[in-house]
């Protein structure tokens, strides 16, 4: 182990120094080479997990569409609260490695995680097979997710519930959690910024709508149907404005909100969230974290072990501080309500 790190240290000085050509290494290498230049990852904060859940489970969630999830820790006793993790626009969904590097760290940290597959990604079902289709509100309402959790039953009995949404998995948070009266926090990981502005501007409009198209076709083998339009898709896409939810959180009393993002994120999209949290009403919280890009310096890389999910400790557990802080806060004011 000690001569494979050596080793390792020696190619990665090699290509940095121009001694060792790039493009001789295996592709795996040259990508995890990339990541480590591209987030300022040194070797020697690298950490690695295979992060594997203690339960896969099926939800139901509307007019027959089933949602896939993942459970962890099941089995560290009597959790602090429960914690549904709302993955972004990725067709891997739940699988992405920063929400499995998430997952494990919460759950050693005391928590129980539900990671999930919204519907349009990862293993979940077409929301468009739905009869009638889901509507835009049905897929970003996930209360069927949060019921589920509700009712899994942990050591201790009843405990709190936190939604923590990341990137597109944000609106969806805060869609859901701000209508539950059971939920006890979210928290909003790098949301959308700037997304009305560049879609209706006609800036990135094609952009977001090729993206989207290709999502569906990577994770469910086929095209949109003919009859869904760009304008349905638009109506969709709308539910992940930010700029929907700021009345709601601009009135007193609302869910309280954590709102995260990264030093290594652009300029524009910290000023947008600054400007953002600014304009929200208590009770609110807003940290970035320090090093970190939009996935909190993580990586997937497939071995004949499995998928192996790679990530800078320093970003990782900067972050898993400031999520548990945070919600430790919130848990011990709800059970000491006199000290709030």
């Amino acid at each position: 182990m000690v001569l494979g790190v050596i080793l390792f240290a020696g190619v990665i000085g090699g290509v940095a120094t121009g001694i060792v050509d790039e493009t001789w290494l295996p592709w795996k290498v040259r990508k995890l080479i990339r990541f480590l230049d591209e987030t300022g990852t040194t070797w020697m904060n690298l950490r690695g997990c295979l992060c594997r859940e203690d339960q896969t489970v099926t939800i139901p969630h509307r007019r027959g569409i089933m949602l896939a999830g993942s459970l962890y820790g099941l089995h560290r006793g009597s959790p602090k609260a429960k914690i549904l993790l709302i993955h972004g626009n990725t067709p891997l969904g739940r699988k992405l490695a920063m929400y499995r590097v998430l997952a494990s760290q919460l759950a050693e940290r005391g928590f129980v995680v539900l990671t999930i597959d919204t519907p349009g990604h990862g293993e979940s079902d077409d929301p468009l097979k739905a009869e009638p289709p889901l509507t835009p509100a049905e897929i970003a309402d996930l209360s069927s997710a949060v019921e589920f959790l509700d009712n899994w039953e942990v050591p201790g009995g009843p405990t709190p519930i936190f939604l923590i949404g990341h990137s597109g998995g944000a609106t969806p948070a805060m869609w859901t959690g701000l209508a539950a009266h059971k939920i006890a926090g979210i928290i909003a990981i790098g949301p959308p910024r700037r997304t009305r502005e560049r879609i209706e501007s006609g800036q990135d409009f094609a952009y977001f709508w090729e993206r989207a198209r290709r999502t569906h076709e990577q994770v469910y083998g086929h095209s949109y149907p003919a009859w869904f339009t760009q304008a349905d898709w638009l109506e969709r896409v709308k539910f992940g404005y930010m700029e929907r939810y700021l009345p709601h959180l601009q009135q007193a009393g609302h869910v309280p909100v954590l709102f995260l993002d990264g030093e290594r994120e652009s300029p524009e999209d910290q000023r947008y969230l600054r400007a953002y949290v600014e304009a929200v009403a208590e009770p609110k919280a807003y940290a970035t974290i320090d090093g970190s890009d939009h996935y909190a310096n993580t990586i997937a890389i497939e071995t004949g072990l499995g998928t192996v999910n790679l990530y800078d400790q320093a970003a990782v557990e900067t972050t898993v501080d400031t999520l548990v802080q945070w919600m430790d806060t919130i848990i011990n004011a709800t059970a000491n309500p006199a000290v709030q």
